[in-house]
């Protein structure tokens, strides 16, 4: 915990997170240290995992946004593009899981 990571996303996007939970079987939370992003203010997310009842596991997603007003509405309308991204990011993470299980 504490680790700090910069990364580039997809459109050129630039970050620095600092994580603040990790539990590979479990949960994953970071803070938004620096984006560029233009509005961003403060940013967090968690991924929380747990066993589904229907079997698999079960994905939580929480992003919590503070932005300034003005771009406060685009952040909005940006919803559907953000489920998009969840979803290949769940994909992403589901064969993670699956090629640790393989693997040992």
């Amino acid at each position: 915990m504490g680790t700090a990571r910069r990364l580039r996303l997809v459109g050129g996007m630039r970050a620095l997170e600092t994580v603040l939970v990790w539990d590979p079987a479990r949960c994953f939370a970071y803070r938004v240290e620096e984006a560029g992003v233009p509005g961003v203010r403060a940013m967090m997310e968690e991924w929380r995992l747990a066993p589904s009842p229907y079997g698999g596991t079960t994905l939580h997603w929480t992003i919590a946004l503070d932005v300034r007003q003005p771009v406060r509405p685009l952040w909005r309308a940006a919803n559907p593009l953000l489920a998009g991204v969840l979803r290949r990011a769940a994909r992403r993470l589901d064969l993670r899981i699956a090629s640790a299980a393989v693997h040992g």
